[in-house]
């Protein structure tokens, strides 16, 4: 397994958090992606794009649609 973190924050807002990837093969030719998305400092209630439903939203098309397939 190989595991980074990354320290993830928003310009111009308050707010901090650790998002974490953890790779793991899956048999010869796959591999299996985990994300943990930890806030340290909470980000501002008031801006729909922080919640957690936007979050999830998010990070699934990030993975599903932005990142180069191979």
């Amino acid at each position: 397994m190989k595991t980074f973190t990354i320290n993830w924050r928003y310009g111009g807002y308050a707010g901090d958090s650790l998002v974490t990837f953890e790779l793991s093969e899956q048999g010869d030719d796959g591999t299996v992606l985990r994300l943990t998305h930890l806030v340290t400092a909470s980000f501002p209630e008031d801006v729909p794009e922080f919640s957690r439903e936007s979050g999830i939203t998010g990070w699934k098309y990030f993975i599903t649609e932005s990142l180069p397939r191979s």
